[in-house]
């Protein structure tokens, strides 16, 4: 029986991504327990619990890769949902993810290979983040505008604006763009992922995100309106990768409602959680766009999908399957 560390080194070799997930799961398993024992009292009847063992998180990544193998993956509503194949839509997507990805900063833009290592190194301070964005999108230094302060998660923080990300201003093709970091570290998306529902708009949001609009906005807002003031744009657009997109939508929805900016606001996401529910307003979706690999897990995870992906663990982990069969799934 593989304990955790080992499991979470083994997938991060192979897959960094899955790597960070699996730790995600060990930090929030104590506060999934509770909704976990009601959902298998109600499907199997029993009460005993599971221990988090290294085993039951291989089992658990294992039916996420089985899942994404049958058929084409993850079923997406396309009734509801339209998916785009307009080439000038896409060429839009494209350029929007790269200044979405933007903010994560010098030391994750270099990590992850987007930025060598000698252009992420100088200045110090959040001024180098602000340096190596520039040098990530090939833009001018001057064109960054401004920038968020950094604020780190404190855990034992109950209010529901405790994720307070980074963010960068910036033009880019006579528009204005709010970049909006997305989950720079495991403690970002495991806070996150525990949150409960809140009111917003005509529906209600993730109750982390809706407060991270919050923060976000009352510090980037009067810089935004300094910018318009300066300078005519054609549009402004909020932008974010990962949880970053999903307060970006949000936001986007808000300044689309409140219409208080005068420009048209448009809101882009790359791979964002599940961070919204209502009933459907075109006059505020027509104004969003989300670009989602299908084998990406972040946009399918919610509470309760996260519950059911243990259940089915535990039923594969019946099946008395090596822990090197199960990894070469």
């Amino acid at each position: 029986q593989p304990s955790l560390p080992q499991v979470i080194g083994v997938l991060r070799r192979l897959d960094p991504a899955l790597g960070n997930l699996a730790e995600t799961v060990s930090k929030v398993w104590d506060l999934l327990q509770t909704e976990l024992q009601d959902l298998r009292t109600l499907e199997t009847g029993k009460t005993e619990g599971a221990a988090p063992t290294g085993a039951l998180l291989l089992h658990l990544f294992a039916v996420g890769r089985l899942k994404c193998l049958q058929g084409s993956g993850f079923d997406l509503p396309s009734d509801a949902v339209p998916l785009i194949c307009d080439l000038q839509k896409l060429t839009e997507a494209q350029r929007l993810t790269r200044l979405a990805v933007a903010s994560y900063g010098a030391n994750m833009l270099a990590l992850v290979g987007l930025l060598q290592l000698r252009d992420a190194w100088p200045p110090e301070g959040a001024n180098r983040d602000k340096v190596a964005a520039a040098r990530y999108l090939q833009i001018p230094t001057e064109r960054v505008l401004a920038y968020g302060k950094f604020s780190k998660t404190v855990e034992d923080d109950k209010s529901s604006d405790r994720f307070k990300p980074w963010w960068i201003l910036l033009e880019d093709e006579g528009e204005l763009i709010l970049s909006i970091r997305g989950s720079a570290n495991i403690d970002d998306i495991a806070t996150d992922l525990a949150c409960n529902n809140c009111e917003f708009l005509h529906g209600s949001a993730h109750e982390g995100m809706a407060g991270a609009v919050r923060a976000v906005w009352e510090e980037a807002e009067p810089e935004v309106l300094k910018a318009i003031d300066a300078k005519d744009y054609k549009r402004f657009v909020v932008c974010g990768h990962s949880l970053g997109g999903a307060v970006s939508l949000l936001l986007g929805m808000k300044l689309r409602a409140e219409e208080t900016l005068p420009l048209k606001v448009f809101a882009f996401a790359a791979g964002p959680p599940p961070a919204f529910q209502g009933e459907v307003r075109e006059d505020l979706e027509e104004g969003l766009m989300s670009v989602i690999n299908r084998l990406d897990p972040v946009p399918h995870l919610s509470l309760d999908a996260a519950l059911r992906m243990v259940l089915a663990a535990e039923n594969l982990a019946k099946a008395g399957l090596s822990w090197q069969q199960i990894l070469s799934l």
